[in-house]
């Protein structure tokens, strides 16, 4: 993976392509179509690389990149939706591009297809955030495109239906708490049902909630540990770590005084 080869998946997926009778664009979607019964949009967009690119593991990988780049100009348009500056909006959205730990979605190519239900959820929220700015008919028909985009994500691969379902917490600082509540309300409703129709369609096992619920503090211990790692990759002693980690707090705190002495300077000379 890391000289930059296929992987996994996109081996199985290259080998259905070549082995199947009648092998061609249907025959492939039909055969994912059996295994990921609860993603009824997912094989339409599995299908593309073998059909399309064959063996090239540079086409493979560029298709990674690109849609890599795609899911962050996405994010990059719901920060500015909600009013970041460009060049903040810009270098956020780079380092989800960027940061090393996104590389399976960047070597492993089958996987990064994934990113587009990202995307759809991403759009999906910039369109329910400008929503809010209307009001009538308009705005709750727009929403309804949100919803649907929401709907479309999940039916594509449920990776952001957590994500779609807490949307809504933006909504609260964009418009009246009833207005937000309401459409949030039908985000919730649409997105479970989708999520719940997904699950019961999926034949695959996943393991139940408890099961899931009991692997949370290793997830976060391991992802305290990642943040760690990313902060001080050389392996500095932990009291370096911990000097570092006052420092910026430090610093944190005396800008924050700064502003506070600069507002409070403007209110008065106002």
């Amino acid at each position: 993976m890391a000289s930059g080869g296929f992987y996994s998946d996109d081996w199985s997926s290259l080998d259905a392509y070549r082995h199947l009778p009648d092998s061609g664009y249907w025959t492939l979607v039909e055969f994912y179509a059996a295994i990921f019964g609860g993603k009824p949009l997912l094989p339409p967009i599995l299908a593309v690389p073998p059909v399309l690119f064959g063996d090239s593991v540079v086409a493979w990988l560029f298709m990674a990149v690109a849609l890599g780049a795609a899911t962050s100009t996405c994010f990059y348009l719901v920060l500015r939706t909600l009013c970041l500056q460009r060049i903040h909006a810009g270098a956020i959205a780079a380092l989800t591009l960027l940061v090393p730990w996104s590389s399976s979605g960047r070597l492993w190519a089958t996987a990064s297809v994934n990113n587009v239900a990202i995307c759809f959820f991403l759009i999906g929220l910039v369109v329910a955030l400008r929503a809010l700015r209307r009001s009538g008919n308009g705005g709750r028909g727009l929403h309804a495109l949100a919803v649907l985009l929401y709907v479309i994500s999940v039916l594509t691969y449920e990776l952001a239906g957590t994500a779609a379902l807490l949307a809504g917490a933006l909504y609260l600082t964009r418009a009246p708490r009833r207005e937000a509540m309401t459409r949030w309300a039908s985000d919730v409703v649409a997105v479970s049902a989708a999520l719940v129709w997904s699950a019961a369609a999926t034949e695959k096992y996943i393991a139940p909630l408890w099961s899931q619920l009991s692997q949370a503090p290793g997830f976060a211990v391991d992802g305290l540990r990642l943040l760690g790692q990313g902060m001080l990759p050389f392996g500095v002693s932990r009291l370096a770590g911990l000097l570092a980690f006052v420092a910026v707090i430090a610093v944190a705190l005396r800008m924050r005084q700064r502003g506070n002495e600069e507002l409070g300077g403007s209110l008065r000379s106002g």
